[in-house]
């Protein structure tokens, strides 16, 4: 006999079985139904994805995901969805601070919607010096941001205000203390922790799978495998821009309102650059990734 239809949030997907919450908090473990498995009448919609809300049955013992509600935001680098607030996890020192990747992150988080801050992690590994160059493109450009040490505690209690009531991700390159800091905002979590290799001077993906984890201050964390590389996927020439907050505050005043900012008369994005009210790396990178885009762009038509 099948019962009542509930739902859920799924929590963590591996080998064809779904970690999933109830909405009276209850955990079960689920499989897909026929139709949403490979093949089935619903397959095109893609994978089931941590975070994922989602509709169940419950029969002949087992738990089955009969279908999966509209998500309201989805990433495929972590692969997960319905997450609103995307936390760019990086650390002073060891790993090397990388400004492309934090750039790339954030244009991917907000193409797909999300809001987004930046954490300088390890902060007991540098100087107020070292900390303040590595803020101030961001700084400039308008990003929230917080300083942490898992070490010793500071920022803690304002990490954990900002994810309070979220599903929110951390997200960076492995080795940059995501898993400490998940550790320092809830210890019951007691993520693994890697180390850090001497000899590459980067960490070692301590975190497999994805998985969504209750906070006790209410709200969900995404404890995300590291990655190393983000591609800007279907992204468009023209959209790119729009991702970048710093030049859309002066995008209006640009002489054309096709404008790109790449050498256009009359751009004031690059006015701003020019005045030191846009960072010039943080410049260049754009100009890089616009290459970038350009050419994978061409490629699908």
């Amino acid at each position: 006999m099948t019962s009542a239809v509930v739902t859920g949030q799924v929590l963590r997907a591996v080998g064809g079985f779904y970690r999933i919450a109830l909405a009276d908090d209850t955990i079960v473990e689920a499989r897909l139904s026929g139709r949403l498995r490979p093949g089935g009448a619903k397959d095109q919609q893609g994978p089931v994805l941590a975070g994922d809300q989602v509709i169940l049955e419950h029969s002949s013992a087992m738990w089955l995901i009969t279908d999966v509600m509209p998500r309201n935001t989805e990433l495929r680098r972590p692969p997960i969805a319905n997450v609103d607030l995307c936390v760019v996890v990086q650390s002073v020192r060891a790993p090397t601070p990388n400004m492309d990747m934090i750039d790339r992150i954030l244009i991917q988080a907000s193409h797909a919607g999300l809001d987004t801050m930046l954490c300088i992690s390890k902060a007991d590994l540098g100087d107020e010096e070292s900390i303040a160059a590595l803020l101030r493109p961001y700084e400039i450009a308008g990003y929230p941001h917080v300083i942490t040490s898992a070490i010793s505690g500071l920022g803690i209690d304002e990490l954990a205000r900002a994810l309070k009531g979220r599903i929110s991700t951390l997200a960076g390159a492995s080795g940059v203390g995501k898993s400490r800091l998940l550790n320092a905002v809830c210890p019951d979590f007691n993520r693994a922790v890697g180390e850090i290799s001497k000899r590459a001077v980067r960490g070692r993906h301590t975190t497999r799978q994805v998985e969504l984890l209750k906070l006790p201050f209410g709200g969900w964390i995404a404890d995300t495998p590291g990655f190393s590389t983000l591609s800007f996927g279907d992204m468009t020439l023209r959209e790119l821009p729009a991702t970048y907050p710093d030049f859309t505050r002066y995008a209006a005043q640009c002489r054309f309102a096709s404008c790109l900012h790449r050498g256009e008369p009359g751009c004031a994005v690059q006015h701003a650059v020019e005045e030191g009210r846009i960072d010039s790396g943080r410049y260049q990178r754009y100009l890089r990734f616009a290459e970038e885009v350009e050419e994978l762009e061409a490629r699908r038509y």
